[in-house]
């Protein structure tokens, strides 16, 4: 056998099907071999007393707004009445690459190694993400109405093309379509996104049945919900990923279904909000696809995978009355393997050789995470961001020992309290 790139060595491997006691090899960017005593590595990651896991996939956020974090708080109407005027009044160029530095490095640090993103300056995302080493989908947000970075709709799709050119076989970045809304955005901008999909093979990110307001105005306007508004104008595809779902009815989940269309269940921003939550055991019933989304730290504030697992599980299980509902491994599975299967890409969120090598080492060492009877438990209820150790994406350590290989973000802290005194005082001028 080849010498491996890198061994990670003496950890407990979970996959859904299994808790396993196997090393993993790494070479060219993917898993190469799983097993005991494995040749060794030019670089070995002890990983005794620890859980190895697939990187997670976060397919709903605005990483960059992390400067917003904490505004507008408890406040009704906020999109209208805070987001928005905030952003038009401060988002530029640097906003973003500054907010995506946070952002995204707080994802690898809790163990996210792919994330579906749909902001403004989009590009500016990207470049960052590829610095940071972190897989994304970069969503140009689409609107009709005046962005920070499109006066209109027109000047956003015509961004597109050259995005795409830029972009187009990048290893880690994948540029996408983001639709705000099909509240927000005119019937003709809506096909206009549909044929440009269509014709460059892009995701389309977008909300979706997020607020009855929105179903309310579909309905004036078409006469149909929302998810069968996207479907009329050639949207609801397997390439749309749509945050949300929250205002679905029985047919709504048959189309979502039969469409292969996915929904990113964003239960933590959700239930925050008091909007309600996606029917998520009605919609794995149906054979839909899902998977979980943070939303932006405006919305859930945190912007960890892990953290959604515990929420997903206690919000359904009490709904339901079932405490059966969503064990440790299926929630596990939603957040790997089932979420990059639904994204398209089977290669991610699974570790197995010939999968890219996305993994995170947890460690278990906190006293809350002691004993560990059920690793698969421990996991989901009782780890944090706190216990990530090392997370490497497509072979590359990307955090090591818990900090950013590339990044230092404690020389970034003094500028990032410099905007945020900058957004916090906007925001008191909005009251």
């Amino acid at each position: 056998m080849t010498q491996p790139d890198l061994v990670l060595r003496g950890g407990t491997v979970l996959t859904p099907a299994a808790a396993l006691a196997v090393d993993v090899a790494v070479r060219d960017g993917r898993i190469h071999a799983l097993g005991p005593g494995l040749p060794r590595g030019g670089v070995e990651i002890d990983c005794t007393g620890r859980l190895v896991t697939p990187g997670m996939l976060n397919l709903h956020c605005h990483a960059a707004m992390v400067p917003l974090r904490g505004l507008g708080e408890d406040v009704p109407d906020r999109l209208s009445r805070v987001i928005w005027p905030l952003e038009q009044a401060l988002v530029d160029a640097a906003f973003v690459r500054l907010g995506a530095a946070f952002g995204l490095g707080e994802q690898l640090l809790s163990g996210v190694t792919t994330t579906v993103d749909l902001y403004f300056f989009e590009d500016q995302v990207a470049e960052v993400a590829d610095r940071l080493g972190i897989r994304l989908i970069a969503g140009h947000t689409i609107a009709d109405q005046p962005m920070p970075d499109a006066a209109t709709s027109d000047a956003a799709l015509a961004a597109i093309p050259i995005s795409v050119a830029r972009w187009r076989g990048h290893p880690l970045i994948q540029p996408a379509l983001a639709p705000h809304g099909p509240h927000t955005v005119a019937d003709a901008t809506l096909r206009a996104i549909a044929d440009l999909s269509e014709r460059y093979d892009l995701p389309v990110l977008t909300h979706l049945a997020e607020t009855l307001g929105e179903t309310t105005a579909i309905h004036r306007r078409a006469g149909v919900s929302p998810v069968r508004y996207l479907d009329q104008v050639g949207l609801l595809t397997p390439r749309l990923i749509a945050a949300h779902g929250i205002h679905l009815d029985a047919g709504d989940i048959d189309l979502i279904a039969r469409r292969g269309a996915v929904i990113a269940h964003c239960v933590g921003a959700n239930t925050k909000a008091a909007k309600g939550t996606a029917p998520l055991p009605g919609l794995l019933a149906a054979g839909c696809k899902v998977g979980l989304g943070t939303d932006g730290p405006m919305s859930g504030n945190t912007l960890d995978i892990q953290g959604q697992l515990a929420q997903v599980a206690k919000v359904h299980k009490l709904i339901t009355r079932d405490r059966s509902l969503l064990p440790s491994r299926t929630l596990l599975d939603i957040a790997t393997q089932a979420a990059a299967d639904a994204i398209g890409r089977p290669d991610l969120g699974r570790i197995a050789p010939g999968a890219a090598a996305d993994l995170v080492v947890w460690g278990l060492d906190h006293p809350s995470l002691q004993p560990n009877h059920d690793p698969y438990a421990t996991l989901v209820y009782a780890a944090s961001p706190r216990d990530v150790r090392e997370v490497i994406v497509a072979g590359r350590r990307v955090v090591i020992d818990g900090r950013l290989a590339s990044q230092d973000l404690d020389e970034l802290r003094q500028p990032l309290l410099s905007l945020a005194q900058r957004c916090r005082d906007t925001a008191m001028g909005l009251a």
